[in-house]
């Protein structure tokens, strides 16, 4: 009796599980495909040592944990738990582990090794990482979610990241009842700012030279009509001074040869941009993509002396 109790149980708990993937599915509209989880999953990172799978060695998973987990090395965290009162918690690894009585300010910190990170992959060693490196930086963020409405918030968390470009991975936490949202940042942001920062000084050279080396009347015509207020009015002075752009490069000759040339150079460079990364991606990179960005960078600068120095 007792094992067709159990069958029972267990035949419940099978449909619950379907019940809830299925709605899981509708909410990450996955309606119609194929949500069996892989046997593995592969992770390509730029970097050494490339793809890495279940087969990969020992050193090669290590070192892909730590580009994903960038952490501080100086001090780990390990999770401690109180049998009596049920409460659990994290605090600093240190040497000969907290006592009573021991002052924190004189305890040795242990650093995040190699083999503490492979302890701890294998369930030898519950490791915390402490995520917030000097100047106040961190190479990734999780939001951690809990409460009755943990997986819809989580869902809707995921949802808002993917329309804004964002990737986030979504687990489940270990007691089951709550879910994780992992974001990772690239190593390239700080560049990325520069490009930023460096992007307005060609508009500002553009701008001084045309504010001496023009005559006013040489930049187009006035505005000489005026124009109703209101989102209509607006849109009809823009077509209104696009028209007279267009009659003013009819009697300027020059300008408009010196736009058009302008605009024939730009469809040009980014059809030449365009077919130089296909060809060092899929033809003379092959395999090996870690020397393509400093080999881009060569030609890129060359064609960038070129447009300088060629009159």
């Amino acid at each position: 009796m007792g094992s067709v109790a159990e069958f029972v149980d267990l035949r419940r708990e099978v449909e619950r599980l379907r019940a809830e993937n299925a709605r899981l599915a509708r909410l990450l509209e996955l309606r119609g495909q194929d949500t069996t989880a892989a046997p593995e999953q592969l992770s390509a990172p730029v970097a050494p040592p490339g793809l890495v799978t279940m087969a990969s060695p020992t050193r090669d998973k290590l070192a892909l944990f730590a580009d994903r987990f960038r952490a501080r090395a100086d001090v780990y965290a390990v999770r401690w738990d109180n049998a009596r009162t049920g409460a659990a918690g994290w605090m600093p690894a240190v040497a000969g582990g907290w006592r009573k009585g021991i002052d924190r300010r004189g305890a040795t910190y242990l650093p995040r090794t190699t083999e503490v990170v492979a302890a701890h992959l294998v369930g030898d060693v519950f490791m915390g990482l402490y995520p917030l490196m000097p100047g106040n930086t961190c190479h990734f963020v999780v939001a951690d979610f809990d409460g009755p409405t943990a997986m819809l918030d989580a869902l809707a968390y995921v949802k808002a990241a993917r329309a804004s470009a964002v990737p986030a991975a979504l687990e489940i936490s270990q007691s089951g009842r709550g879910a994780h949202v992992w974001i990772f940042f690239t190593g390239g942001d700080a560049g990325y700012a520069a490009i930023a920062l460096l992007a307005p000084v060609g508009y500002l050279i553009s701008a001084v030279l045309a504010r001496f080396c023009f005559a006013r009347d040489e930049l187009g015509p006035d505005e000489a009509l005026p124009h109703r207020p209101g989102v209509a009015g607006e849109a009809a002075a823009v077509v209104r001074g696009m028209v007279d752009g267009v009659r003013h490069l009819g009697r300027a000759r020059g300008a408009a040869y010196a736009i058009g040339a302008q605009a024939g150079f730009r469809l040009l460079f980014g059809l030449l941009a365009l077919a130089m990364l296909l060809l060092y991606r899929n033809r003379f990179a092959g395999d090996d993509l870690d020397g393509v960005p400093a080999q881009l960078g060569l030609v890129f600068a060359a064609g960038a002396a070129g447009v300088l120095l060629v009159p």
